[in-house]
């Protein structure tokens, strides 16, 4: 909930709805759990078969949708490294590290009557914005950070320029997670500068359209020919139009985006909330996204390693995501004390566990609200923004401590998951009106949903569990946010 640090967020909702001594689950015939050894050993089955070895496991971030192939059975593009290495950044590309494919542009395996040099030559030209590669402009930024005294840097990579290389990289993340809604199924995205069958759709086109705008230099209130075109900013957001949105993605007639007038108005609250939290996101008439990192080198809680590792808090993080962000997301129908909370929803059965729970507490407790008892906070998008945040940060060697409190995600990939090997199933009499498909269908607050969200989130922590288990690791060596992406997330098959 706003205000609140994760590791509250992880109690309230994961204490609570792991409990399985009441009845009080009344949409799902819960609860199979013999039956997740079964999901366990699917999840290891494809980290055996994906990677060389578990280490290998990257985390589950936006930074994998920027590198899906642009084709079905397409090779990985590593878009993000393309972007570095334009910009001049002297490191080893993130991916590559994690021993991902390392091309830097698309190249069309169909393609067989080219020549090895012209494939090479297409490879290096498609991620420009109309098939040819973009010159390289000076990096130097032109903006005013955060003075560099307050920040713990090891001077070995205290440069402005890998500085701004990392907050560019934020920019791009955090514009590119908000605009991460449903896309509806009827939606595709042709990738600038690849052929013409090439096409994507989802998340991960969701992704490549973001990419594709932010180098275009949309975002950025700069000009197009300067190096200040690769960012975000307030002045920018605040001027995008439903027409801009709709030429970024690509919508027509014959391609309709789900929520593009939402997409628009939550980029111009975007530009107002960076305007509005300059401790967050910059000083002095600048504000963006990526001056976050220098709220966190500055802030108190982050600390240098002997060997210049830096270490920020989650909680740290966490403050810019939730407070700084908070005024992003539009009012919604759960409110405590007249404050708007986000993906937090109420629900019966989490009522009745409370309430269980609290009468077999001897303490007495103190400026308890009750009216609290039946919410159950998720935050979905803002832990998936946090997630994808930690990756640009590792370029500068920054880890994030106690990311252990962070929960699962509970979306429709991993909760699907639950349904298809029958771990969770759905009482006939929850069954509610069904679609011209015979689907049922339901609203985000029902409680049948919340539940489903809430089973999703503890059940994910099982399934971690089993996996490190199996695998003989260490929830240092294999988080969950590595469990997700190496097992749970693909295995799914889409059942709502």
């Amino acid at each position: 909930m706003p205000g609140a640090g994760i590791d509250n967020q992880y109690s309230e909702s994961h204490c609570r709805i792991s409990s399985q001594t009441t009845p009080a689950v009344p949409s799902w015939r819960l609860i199979r759990e013999d039956l997740v050894p079964n999901v366990i050993n699917i999840v290891v089955d494809l980290i055996q078969r994906d990677y060389a070895t578990p280490a290998d496991v990257p985390a589950h971030s936006r930074w994998r949708h920027f590198e899906a192939p642009s084709i079905v059975g397409g090779d990985k593009v590593d878009r993000i490294g393309h972007l570095l290495k334009d910009w001049g950044y002297v490191g080893t590309s993130k991916s590559n590290e994690q021993g991902h494919h390392d091309a830097v542009g698309e190249v069309d395996t169909e393609d067989t009557e080219a020549t090895a040099g012209s494939k090479r030559k297409r490879a290096r030209t498609n991620s420009g914005s109309d098939g040819v590669a973009p010159t390289r402009p000076s990096s130097r930024p032109s903006s005013t950070p955060i003075a560099p005294e307050k920040q713990k840097l090891p001077k070995s990579l205290h440069t402005e320029e890998a500085l701004e290389h990392v907050r560019r990289l934020l920019d791009l993340f955090v514009v590119s997670v908000l605009l991460d809604a449903g896309a509806g199924s009827a939606w595709k995205y042709h990738p600038k500068g690849t052929p013409a069958r090439h096409i994507m759709s989802r998340s991960e086109g969701l992704a490549v359209a973001s990419y594709d705008w932010f180098i275009d230099g949309g975002l950025s209130a700069a000009p197009s020919w300067t190096a200040d075109k690769h960012r975000v900013d307030s002045t920018k957001l605040q001027s995008i139009s439903v027409g801009d949105v709709k030429s970024a993605f690509q919508v027509s007639g014959n391609n309709p985006l789900v929520g593009v007038r939402g997409r628009c108005e939550l980029l111009n609250r975007l530009g107002r909330v960076l305007e509005d939290k300059k401790v967050y996101f910059g000083k002095d008439k600048l504000a963006r996204p990526g001056f976050m990192l220098d709220y966190m080198l500055s802030h108190e809680d982050t600390t240098v390693t002997d060997d210049n590792h830096i270490s920020v808090s989650m909680n740290g993080l966490w403050s810019v995501v939730m407070d700084g962000l908070s005024g992003v997301w539009p009012t919604t129908r759960t409110k405590l004390h007249n404050v708007s909370l986000g993906d937090v929803w109420p629900c019966v059965a989490m009522g009745l566990i409370a309430k269980e729970l609290r009468s077999k507490n001897d303490k007495v407790i103190t400026d308890y609200d009750e009216s609290a008892d039946s919410l159950v906070p998720f935050h979905k998008l803002s832990q998936w923004l946090t997630y994808s945040l930690m990756e640009p940060l590792s370029l500068l060697n920054i880890t994030t401590r106690d990311s252990h409190v962070m929960t699962g995600l509970p979306e429709y990939r991993n909760g699907g998951l639950l349904l298809d090997y029958g771990v969770l199933e759905l009482k006939e009499e929850s069954v509610g009106e069904k679609d011209e498909d015979g689907i049922p269908t339901y609203h985000v607050h029902d409680d049948v949903i919340v539940e489903w969200r809430a089973l999703t989130v503890a059940f994910l922590d099982k399934i971690g569990e089993g996996v490190r288990e199996k695998l003989g690791m260490s929830i240092d060596e294999l988080p969950l946010v590595k469990v997700l992406e190496a097992g749970t997330w693909k295995a799914d098959g889409t059942v709502f």
